[in-house]
């Protein structure tokens, strides 16, 4: 009897049935920041083959965050450092084998990165606001978000109240030219107060700046209109 025998010469590999895809992560409740970098996780359709993964806000498609790549369950991927804050966005990832794809089962948030912080003071023209606080966080998708202290004096009241607003900034880095816009809804003393502050002519210099704001507020109670008022003035920030 012959009782020899031989193994394969090399490895070889078995795959599964091809089939559906399925997105793991980020598959919703997450919350990413632009500019990092996430694994992004998968059921793979078809192990050899390769998928497609987009990102979608909304319903409607931002981008390509991965053109081709194999379709072995998870890959790394910096996501575009200028995706606006929100917290309806998806992704919708293809295999390019059988085109199955599939949506994250909800929706997840993505924030912009924090650039840096900056603190100062404003001097008013009108209010008597000279020397009061400010601060403001810049991301790197264009949010803006801080706070000032405003004088309640000319509103009738006395003291001061710390006002917080959020919108949205524009830099110039070869000029060093920074302009932006916040909004803000804010409770003093039983009363709520609308706030419009626009912040012009800024300049910034290595870890300082300087400019002008004008802010506008109006004042109500129980929903009914009770007073408004405009200030303006200069500020310097340092971070």
């Amino acid at each position: 009897s012959n009782s020899s025998s031989d193994f394969s010469d090399g490895y070889f590999e078995i795959f599964s049935p091809v089939g559906d895809i399925k997105m793991i992560s980020p598959n919703g409740g997450e919350v990413l920041e632009a500019g990092k970098s996430y694994v992004f996780k998968w059921i793979p359709a078809d192990p050899g083959g390769k998928v497609k993964i987009d990102l979608y806000k909304g319903g409607s498609y931002v981008y390509t965050v991965i053109s081709s790549t194999d379709d072995d369950g998870g890959k790394s991927k910096t996501l575009r450092q200028t995706l606006g804050s929100g917290s309806n966005y998806k992704i919708k990832i293809t295999s390019l084998s059988n085109s199955s794809s599939d949506f994250s089962d909800g929706n997840f948030s993505i924030e912009g990165t924090v650039l840096g912080t900056w603190n100062g003071t404003w001097s008013s023209t009108t209010g008597g606001d000279t020397g009061k606080a400010m601060s403001w966080t810049f991301k790197s998708n264009g949010d803006v978000s801080g706070s000032w202290k405003e004088n309640l004096v000319p509103w009738g009241f006395s003291g001061t109240a710390t006002m917080s607003a959020s919108g949205s900034y524009q830099f110039n880095q070869a000029t060093g030219a920074l302009s932006f816009t916040v909004y803000g809804t804010n409770n003093v003393k039983g009363y709520t107060v609308y706030s419009v502050m626009y912040v012009t002519n800024g300049v910034v210099t290595g870890n300082n700046a300087n400019g002008d704001y004008e802010v506008w507020h109006e004042v109500y109670s129980g929903g009914d209109y009770v007073d408004e008022g405009h200030d303006s003035g200069t500020w310097e920030l340092s971070r």
